[in-house]
């Protein structure tokens, strides 16, 4: 059997199938959806970064910053590496999402980027006590190994 008639012979087989009159599942009922969607929880969000330029150095600098419906995005520059922070708040959406990054400072490449998908009508908790809802996170500069630490808390 040649290509063309395996499609064909497959094409009415699917076409027969559906038309067979199989008896349908009696009883089942989809649940209506729900255009209201529920209220926004309002949140802040305050991530912390701590700097080294290397690894066998102490922390030599820290900076936080604070996210939210009304600043949405934001960044911190140390001596070469960035922390790129964004919110945003899912109106008119179910979710609400905070991305998160870090690049070189220079040529803005991307070393490591998480998204966190959150509810909207649910406070966030804070899972990780000290180190809130991302845990304590390290991203390294590829050429001079310098450090990058962060963590973010939800409010």
């Amino acid at each position: 059997m040649n290509k063309g008639m395996l499609v064909s012979f497959c094409f009415i087989l699917l076409f027969l199938t559906g038309c067979s009159g199989l008896p349908r599942v009696q009883g089942f009922k989809a649940k209506p959806t729900s255009t209201v969607l529920p209220p926004i929880v309002p949140m802040i969000i305050e991530c912390t970064t701590a700097y080294r330029s290397s690894v066998f150095n102490p922390i030599e600098a820290t900076k936080s910053v604070t996210l939210s419906a009304e600043i949405g995005n934001t960044e911190v520059s140390f001596k070469d590496l960035a922390f790129h922070a964004w919110y945003y708040d899912g109106s008119p959406y179910e979710l609400r999402e905070v991305k998160l990054w870090v690049t070189t400072r220079d040529s803005q490449n991307e070393i490591s980027k998480i998204l966190y998908q959150l509810s909207r009508s649910n406070k966030l908790a804070n899972q990780i006590d000290e180190h809130g809802f991302t845990g304590l996170n390290y991203v390294y500069n590829p050429i001079s190994r310098s450090e990058l630490q962060y963590w973010c808390r939800a409010e």
